[in-house]
C-alpha cells in the first residue's frame, strides 16, 4: 500500500512530493526476502521477488451495480446467482458484496464466494431458490482497486459543496418457475 497522503491530491505530502506514480511510467516493485511478516519473521522467499507494472491514468470513478451481470440461478437448486462487476474490485470486501437478500420480504439465508481475482461473487442460498422476485441489498463499504467505494469515491473535494455520492445500494433479480413440456 502506498501511504494516502501521497495519493490524494490536494493533501500535503501530494502537494510537497507529488504523487506517487505518474501514468505511463514503468515501476519495478521488489519484494525483499528479508521484509518481516505480521509476526516479525522473514517472508522467508528463496530469491527476492521482481514484478514490473506500467501505471495507468488514476480511477476517480465509483463502482457502478447499475453496470453488473446478474446470473440468476435455476429455480429448486442450490446454484449461486453470480454477480459479474465488469472490473475487478477489492477482494477482502467483495467477499462481502451481499448485506440481505429477500424474497417477498423474507430474509434468504445465504453465504458468499468472492472470485480470487474480484471480478465476481458467488451467492449461495441455504436452501433451494424458489421461484420469485429477490432483491439483495449491497455492502456500501465495497471497493474497487482504487479505493472508490459504492458509498463514496476515494478522492472527495472537502472545500466543493456537498455532494451525495452513494451509487445504488439494491438490485433485484427473478427466478422463473420452468415450464414442463410432455
Amino acid at each position: 500500500w502506498f501511504h494516502p497522503g501521497r495519493q490524494k491530491t490536494g493533501v500535503n505530502l501530494n502537494e510537497d512530493l507529488g504523487g506517487i506514480l505518474t501514468a505511463g511510467h514503468s515501476y519495478l516493485l521488489l519484494i525483499d526476502p528479508e521484509w518481516k511478516t505480521q509476526t516479525g519473521k522473514p517472508l522467508d522467499l528463496s530469491v527476492k521477488k521482481r514484478y514490473y507494472f506500467t501505471a495507468i491514468d488514476a480511477d476517480h470513478e465509483q463502482p457502478d451495480p447499475n453496470k453488473w451481470e446478474l446470473t440468476p440461478p435455476t429455480v429448486d437448486t442450490v446454484q449461486p446467482l453470480i454477480i459479474s462487476f465488469g472490473e475487478m474490485l477489492d477482494f477482502a470486501t467483495t467477499g462481502k458484496t451481499v448485506t440481505t437478500c429477500t424474497s417477498n420480504e423474507e430474509l434468504i439465508e445465504f453465504s458468499q464466494q468472492a472470485d480470487w481475482d474480484g471480478t465476481r461473487v458467488k451467492i449461495f442460498p441455504s436452501n433451494a431458490w424458489a421461484a420469485g422476485d429477490y432483491t439483495i441489498t449491497l455492502n456500501p463499504r465495497l471497493e474497487d482497486l482504487a479505493g472508490n467505494s459504492l458509498e463514496r469515491p476515494f478522492e472527495v473535494d472537502l472545500s466543493a459543496e456537498p455532494k451525495d455520492f452513494a451509487q445504488k445500494l439494491t438490485l433485484t433479480f427473478k427466478i422463473k418457475q420452468q415450464v414442463v413440456r410432455n
